[in-house]
């Protein structure tokens, strides 16, 4: 008997469910299969699945298929692993099929290989270099390999596949083509109530040339009924029997623009079922309907729909463009009493079932299981619709079977219900656990299939079948990135880490966005290629999986695939592909590239799917944006999420820019088509907008370009160094002269305080002293008033607080400074030191556990750089026990994360500290600290490359002269930056300056000027015309002194000058010297119009001309007597800014010869050596002639160590007798055939070194020690 198929009205076997002519379905809906028969079997009031150490509660379920009826155990929802008692395997890279014993059922063979559906046929998609087909559970094809890619099939039994040239059908289990073989540009999955939407692009015939395609969408019915809706309208998602519709926004205000849509709930027939609103998200049983925009936070205004009646339910709410869809209920964000924005976790009746307070955030909702991740305390806390269920100190995943995925220390195990760890973290990545009580986990790069008990059922595979493009499977893959404590990226990538090479960077910035400077360089290897880069990983991901990561070709701008096992030595530039990045998609990571007008995606085993348009002109990190149009005019762009969905299409009558943040579009010189037609203006101007990727709603919109921060701010900058700020949303946070975004939170700085703030625009914190935040982990260090550290997490509670000077935790190691001996190790979350502190650099901890230490080499030629050179820095990588992993390779001054987010001593203030206590450092800072210069701004770096003091912006436009460091009172380092007034003009500048540890010399003073030849501070007093002088670290030492301080330049001649000794201050200015007691403010003595020496803490020295002669006075400022001599005059003992301690000892020198080898050394036809008492009388001990022909010259560079030495006047430097004096111990000692004489300072003594040379010419070296006056050989 006959039948007429219901779409193509042909007369088919009454037996058929499918025509054979079109493929509609032509039966009755088969008895729908429930892949589990209750909602959720784990949680809740009642029937929680216990899975402790001892017990397992099993749940059995009957399930019926259309083979006869058969029974299995079912420990959780969702899909099978094992599906008919086999899984798709891949071994060596082939796939096939094994059963749970692990034996092989089909033999890899396949580049591919799904599961087998039992619902509705017995087939499975699979490939066969990289074309796909339809298999029979024996392995013959039932529709031939001939599919660019093939999908499963859902209930009603159509699948949807891809032809070469990215065409989308529809065919039944044998290959025959639905919907009379019609193929679409895009086609969504059907669902299980036989829904799908497509769509076609149609070019309609215009005059004067090209315009933009006519996107028309349908909604494909698996009856084989095929309905078109209007142009300008379409479909972005399908559930049960109806469909979330969009059209062009219609309203015209600051949130919309020509792209802008607003969505509106359909059912399958067409007719509206609710108003239409900015978007509709469905998450669990309810809708997430966005209505309008907050005034205050410019966040969207929400409520909920019951998903199936459209009845409202719950109250009011708030979300931004980042709405996650979840197995059941929903995450959105309220107000609290405070009127602080707080995350809510509400369950699918719309309760309120968690509402966030300061310390806690929802890491995820309910998943199918019932349970929801949220941080609290320090905690992760497991919610069910009850409430809490337990704690655990790790993150876990969605839970099946009573298990989740739970990560500690950068690998992965599984927990239950009650939090215990029954699965130790010991995985590289895992699944979560399949209906059947199945889960995949990964060790390496070798995949296993793991039972409930953590025993291995098949092992040594070479992939899993959930990680295939396009898997579709409820049951999500877990890597330790996913989690929120895996901080930052991995040091090494399979057989690779990335590097950067003194003197291999490219200052073209106009390629930023693709690649970095950070070169692949195999591990342990001596050589690498130097065209090849890191892509910028803010706009391209990199990593693909197991070792396999693409690289960027400098010189072409494209990718290659590397391999693990490669050298990457030679340029393969056959293979490379054009603009390849990596997309994470819900199941596999694919690569996605561009070939002629089209972009494919595809996975490591060859299997590629095709999109319409070409993503060529766009780098972006999780969604693709695909050209239709590629000419300059005009333009239209269609954007797909990261299941390669259409969300929106932006088309303008020029070119225009995308650029991808977070879950925003930054979209650059648009034009709108929508004010040209209305005449709005006569002009078009080019807008540039934040907007809301999925939707094209807009959060602002500018007629200039505006500079984006992270992925949550954007600032906007008039004429003058002030910058508005913003968070992406369009809520203004203020205007700040610094501002730096680190990840969602934002630190701004107004010259007075440092402030946190979320990414909803508001203040978290603010501090006196700057804040460490790390942009990985979000854990900020703040330095208290009693000098110890406290570490909060992102959500501000405390992790630890600590006496050690310590950066930001991430993954659970903290890195400090110990100030004795200036060098860095790490502590652990313990708060215990885990590796001593002796590196000179160290990197941040990676979630592989290695960090880079850096040492700073001896530069052999002797010259001291007064600048950053990288070619100085050596470069070593190490485990977290401080093992060596590798040394770097020659030139190598940067590895893995060591360039944005590595601590030289200069990021601690004990580092500072201990600079400023080593004289050695502290004498020669300038080889520590430089002002350089990146093309835009002025600022300072360190030896290791280290930039400081951002948040003191100056242009560079200024001369670099009013930026260096410099030495205040002797022992301290003072830094000058420029601030600018209050109103931020950049014409009204000022000088300020900071201690070396970054704090401010005196916070908030604008006046300050530094005395350039001295080093010290001088600064408005409390009155008019009269000043400050401060010395270290800000302290003022004289206060309200009267001096003319708007006279003096950094010229010499015109400077104030001054010199401290102990308790005294001499000062100078062009009305002449005094002296200052620092103690009691008062003049001790002052020289109009004269200068003076201050000699010591209480004696002075000034000079009396007396026509053609002079005479030196000298004074005690203890009692104001004085002693007056001519000649040159050299006191001994006098300890350098001390108290002078009478009796003193002087030597005067006698007439002056001018001798020596050039004629112009300085000899003294005799030496006395007098005792001055404090009354300032003087007695003559001892005196000493040079004789006829000789002179005496003095020794040890004039430090007052006594030494001197008498030879012959002329060609001292020849080879002659020397008589080596020491006049305060009165001994004496002669040396023949002298050739030289040197001065040599050890720690425990003064010696000289004298060399001679013998008739022979042979040369003899002597140690002379200045106290002994002993000889000793060399």
């Amino acid at each position: 008997m006959s039948k007429i198929c219901p779409n193509c009205k042909r007369e088919i076997d009454e037996n058929v469910k499918f025509c054979p002519f079109c493929a509609a379905f032509t039966g009755e809906t088969p008895q729908e299969k429930k892949k589990s028969p209750v909602g959720t079997i784990i949680g809740g009031a009642a029937g929680v699945l216990a899975l402790g150490a001892a017990s397992l509660a099993v749940f059995v379920f009957d399930i019926f298929g259309m083979y006869g009826e058969k029974t299995e155990t079912l420990y959780g929802t969702g899909d099978k692993l094992f599906v008919q008692s086999v899984t798709p395997v891949c071994i060596d890279g082939k796939w096939g099929y094994a059963d749970k014993s692990g034996i092989t059922t089909l033999k890899p063979q396949y580049s591919a290989a799904y599961a087998f559906n039992e619902d509705t046929n017995d087939v499975a998609p699979v490939a066969v270099d990289g074309k796909f087909g339809y298999i029979k559970k024996d392995g013959e094809f039932a529709a031939q390999p001939q599919y660019s890619f093939a999908g499963s099939f859902s209930d009603k039994g159509l699948a949807k596949v891809t032809d070469e040239n990215g065409n989308v059908g529809f065919v039944d289990s044998r290959g025959r083509k639905a919907f009379d073989g019609r193929m679409f540009y895009y086609a969504s999955d059907m669902n299980d109530s036989g829904y799908a939407f497509a769509y076609t692009l149609m070019m309609p015939e215009l005059e004067g040339g090209r315009g933009y395609y006519d996107i028309i969408y349908s909604l494909l019915s698996s009856d084989g009924k095929v309905t078109e809706l209007a142009n300008g309208t379409g479909i972005s998602a399908i559930y049960d029997d109806k469909y979330i519709g969009f059209r062009q926004a219609e309203s015209s205000n600051e949130t919309t623009l020509d792209f802008t849509r607003e969505y509106a709930v359909f059912s399958a027939d067409g007719t509206q079922l609710t108003d239409y609103y900015d978007r509709i998200v469905k998450s669990g049983k309810l809708l997430i309907v966005c209505d309008g925009t907050d005034d205050e936070s410019k966040l969207y205004k929400a409520k909920l729909l019951k998903a199936d009646t459209l009845e409202q339910v719950g109250g009011e709410y708030l979300c931004g463009s980042d709405i996650k869809s979840y197995d059941s209920g929903a995450v959105l964000l309220k107000r609290d009493d405070k009127g602080f924005i707080r995350d809510v976790l509400l369950c699918d009746n719309a309760n309120e079932i968690y509402r966030c307070s300061t310390g806690s955030h929802i890491v995820s909702g309910f998943d199918m299981s019932g349970y929801a991740c949220v941080y609290e305390k320090g905690k992760y806390c497991g919610y069910t619709a009850s409430g809490k269920q337990f704690e655990s100190d790790n993150q876990f995943g969605s839970f099946n079977c009573g298990l989740a995925p739970c990560y500690d220390n950068a690998k992965i195990g599984y927990i239950n219900t009650n939090g215990e760890k029954v699965t130790d973290a010991k995985f590289d990545g895992a699944s979560g656990y399949y209906a059947d009580g199945y889960a995949y986990v990964k060790s390496g790069t070798e995949y296993s299939v793991i039972d409930m008990n953590g025993n291995t059922v098949i092992g040594k595979l070479s992939y899993a079948s959930d990680k295939l493009m396009f898997a579709d499977t409820v049951h999500s893959w877990y890597d330790p990135e996913d989690f929120e404590k895996f901080d930052g990226e991995n040091m090494f990538v399979g057989d690779f880490y990335f590097s950067e090479i003194a003197g291999n960077t490219f200052d073209e910035d106009m390629w930023d966005y693709i690649y970095s400077d950070m070169i692949p360089v195999a591990k342990n290897a001596k050589s690498y290629n130097e065209v090849y880069r890191k892509y910028n990983p803010q706009y391209c991901d990199y990593r693909i999986d197991d070792g396999y990561f693409i690289v960027c070709n400098s010189r072409t701008l494209s990718g290659r695939i590397v391999a693990p096992g490669e050298t990457l030595i030679s340029t393969d530039t056959e293979n490379e592909l054009v603009n390849a990045s990596v997309i994470d998609t819900d199941s596999a990571r694919l690569i996605r590239y561009c070939e002629e007008e089209h972009t494919a995606v595809k996975d490591l085993f060859g299997n590629k799917a095709v999109l319409q348009g070409s993503s060529e002109r766009y780098s972006m990190n999780k969604y693709t944006a695909c050209d239709l149009i590629q000419s300059n005019k005009p333009s239209q762009t269609v954007i797909y999420d990261n299941r390669l969905c259409p969300v929106l299409t932006v088309s303008s009558s020029v070119s225009f820019n995308l650029n991808e943040y977070g879950d925003k579009l930054y979209i650059a010189s648009f034009s709108s088509d929508r004010e040209k037609d209305s005449d709005k203006q006569d002009k078009i101007r080019k807008k540039y907008a934040m907007a809301d990727r999925n939707s094209g709603h807009v959060y602002a919109v500018y007629e200039r370009a505006f500079t984006v921060l992270g992925n949550d701010f954007y600032k906007t900058k008039d004429n003058n160094s002030l910058a508005e700020y913003y968070t992406a949303y369009g809520k203004s946070i203020g205007k700040f002269v610094y501002a730096k975004a680190y990840g969602d939170r934002l630190m701004c700085f107004d010259y007075d305080k440092y402030y946190i703030y979320d990414k909803y625009g508001q203040l978290l914190a603010q501090y006196e002293n700057k804040p460490r935040i790390s942009e990985n982990s979000g854990s900020v260090v703040i330095r208290n008033d009693d000098g110890s550290f406290t570490c909060y997490d992102r959500d501000m509670n405390v992790l630890l607080t600590t006496r050690y000077d310590i950066q930001p935790m991430e993954n659970g190691y903290m890195a400090y400074l110990a100030a004795e001996n200036g060098r860095t190790g790490f502590i652990g979350k313990d708060g215990k030191v885990a590796l001593e502190a002796k590196y000179e650099f160290v990197s941040a901890m990676s979630p592989d556990g290695y960090f880079v230490s850096k040492t700073y080499i001896n530069n052999k030629n002797g010259y001291d750089y007064s600048g950053y050179a990288p070619e100085l820095i050596g470069v070593t990588v190490n485990d977290l026990n401080g093992k060596a992993e590798m040394e770097g390779i020659s030139g190598m001054c940067n590895a893995g994360n060591s360039a944005a987010n590595g601590y030289s001593p200069l990021d601690f203030y004990a580092g500072a500290a201990y600079y400023e206590s080593t004289p050695e450092i502290t004498q020669n800072i300038a080889n520590y600290i430089f002002v350089a210069d990146d093309g835009e701004r002025l600022y300072y770096t360190d030896r290791y490359g280290n930039r400081h003091y951002e948040e003191y912006y100056v242009s560079n436009s200024v001369d670099q002269s009013y930026m260096s460091p410099c030495i205040t009172e002797g022992k301290a380092v003072t830094l000058s930056v420029l601030m600018y007034d209050e109103t931020g003009k950049n014409s009204a500048t000022v000088n300020y300056y900071l201690n070396l540890d970054g704090t401010p010399f005196v916070k908030g003073d604008r006046t300050l000027d530094r005395l350039q030849s001295t080093g010290y501070i001088i600064g408005d007093g409390n009155e008019d015309g009269r000043y400050n002088i401060y010395g270290a670290h800000g302290k003022i030492l004289l206060s309200n002194i009267e001096t003319e301080k708007s006279k003096y330049t950094d010229d010499w001649q015109n400077e104030i000058y001054i010199e401290k000794a102990g308790n005294s201050m001499y000062l100078s200015d062009e009305n002449g010297a005094r002296v200052f007691d620092l103690t009691t403010q008062e003049v001790l003595f002052e020289l109009p119009d004269r200068y003076l020496s201050l000699i010591a803490e209480n004696l002075i020295s000034y000079d009396i001309i007396h026509g053609d002669t002079y005479e030196t006075v000298y004074r005690n400022l203890d009692n104001g007597k004085e002693y007056r001599g001519e000649g040159r005059t050299d006191f001994f003992n006098i300890e350098a800014g001390k108290r002078a301690e009478f009796p003193l000892k002087f030597v005067r020198c006698g007439n002056n010869i001018t001798g020596g080898s050039t004629m112009g050394d300085n000899g003294y036809d005799s030496l006395s050596l007098y005792q001055l008492d404090e009354n300032m009388e003087v007695s003559l001990i001892r005196t000493y002639t040079a004789g006829e022909g000789k002179s005496v010259f003095m020794l040890g560079f004039g430090d007052g160590t006594g030494m001197y030495g008498i030879t012959d006047t002329y060609n001292k430097s020849g080879k002659r007798t020397w008589t080596f004096i020491n006049v305060m111990l009165d001994k004496q000692i002669t040396v023949d055939s002298v050739i030289s004489v040197n001065q040599n300072k050890y720690a425990d003594k003064l010696c000289f070194i004298i060399g001679t040379e013998n008739d022979d010419g042979s040369v003899i070296t002597y140690e002379l020690d200045a106290e002994t006056m002993e000889l000793s050989g060399q």
